[in-house]
C-alpha cells in the first residue's frame, strides 16, 4: 500500500512537471549559436566553452612606406578559385599623405605565407610600385559575385567622407573601377561587412552609422533594420544597421 503511494505520488509529480513544461521550440533548418542557457533544456556532463584560439606567428607585418602607420583591424579574405590564391584586402594607413588610408592586397596559396605584389595599379608618392587597388578607401569588403559579367566578377562595397557608400568592380580582383552613383549618401563609421545570405537569397551588408541620422528606410528592394544592443538612459552614439539588396549594383536609399 505504501509502495502504492509513493508510485502515485511520484507520477503526479510527473505530471505537473511535464504539463508545467515549455513546449518544444521549432528551431527549423537555421543554423543557431549557443551563447547561452535559453535555448537549451537540459545539460549533462557538458557546458557552454569559450575556446581560446592557438597564437601562431605573424603572418602581415607593416613594413612598406605606405604603412608607416601600421595596419588597421579593417579587412577581409577570400578564396579566388581563378586565379587559386587566398587574396587579403587590409587598409594600411601613411602618415606621409592625405587621407593617409587606402585599400592593398596581399596573396597567398596556402594562407599562411603571404606576398605583396607589385601591382602597378594606384600611384604614391610618385611610383605605381605597391599593393594599393584602391586609395581612400577603408571601411569597406570585397567580394566575389558569381552573378556578375566576367569583368565585374571582384566587388568592393565601401564608403568614404563626403562620398558616401559606393561600389567598385573589378574582373581580376586588382583592377577595380568606381561605378556610377552611389549606393547610399551615408558613410559608415567601420567597416562595412557585405556577404552573400544563402538563407534569403540576397546580399547583406552590415555597417555602422551615427544615431539620429535620418534617411534610412524600408522600400520594396531595400530592407533596413537598426539595433542598439544595449540598454541605457541616454541612446548609444552610434548603432548598427543592416541591409539587404538583390544586387550588389542596387542602392540602399532611393
Amino acid at each position: 500500500m505504501f509502495e502504492r503511494a509513493l508510485v502515485g505520488i511520484f507520477l503526479f509529480g510527473l505530471m505537473v512537471s511535464v504539463s508545467g513544461a515549455e513546449s518544444p521550440r521549432n528551431l527549423g533548418t537555421d543554423r543557431h549559436v549557443f551563447i547561452d542557457r535559453r535555448m537549451v533544456d537540459v545539460l549533462s556532463n557538458a557546458e557552454l566553452t569559450v575556446n581560446p584560439p592557438d597564437r601562431e606567428e605573424l603572418v602581415l607585418i607593416a613594413d612598406k612606406p605606405w604603412e608607416s602607420g601600421g595596419i588597421t583591424s579593417y579587412g577581409n579574405v577570400l578564396w579566388d578559385p581563378e586565379a587559386k590564391e587566398y587574396k587579403l584586402y587590409y587598409v594600411p594607413v601613411s602618415w606621409d599623405a592625405e587621407p593617409g588610408y587606402c585599400t592593398a592586397l596581399a596573396t597567398s596559396k596556402d594562407g599562411i605565407h603571404w606576398e605583396k605584389p607589385n601591382l602597378g595599379q594606384v600611384e604614391w608618392n610618385g611610383s605605381k610600385e605597391n599593393n594599393i587597388v584602391v586609395w581612400a578607401q577603408r571601411e569597406g569588403t570585397v567580394v566575389i559575385d558569381p552573378s556578375a559579367p566576367p569583368d565585374k566578377r571582384f566587388a568592393l562595397v565601401s564608403s568614404a567622407p563626403e562620398v558616401g557608400t559606393q561600389l567598385f568592380t573589378s574582373p581580376d580582383g586588382i583592377d577595380f573601377t568606381l561605378q556610377e552613383g552611389q549606393l547610399s549618401p551615408h558613410q559608415s563609421d567601420s567597416q562595412i561587412s557585405t556577404f552573400w545570405d544563402d538563407r534569403i537569397g540576397k546580399w547583406a551588408h552590415y555597417f555602422k552609422v551615427y544615431e539620429g541620422e535620418d534617411g534610412w528606410h524600408t522600400d520594396s528592394k531595400v530592407e533596413v533594420s537598426k539595433t542598439i544592443p544595449y540598454p541605457q538612459d541616454e541612446p548609444l552614439g552610434r548603432s548598427v544597421g543592416r541591409v539587404v539588396t538583390e544586387k550588389l549594383s542596387d542602392p540602399w536609399k532611393e
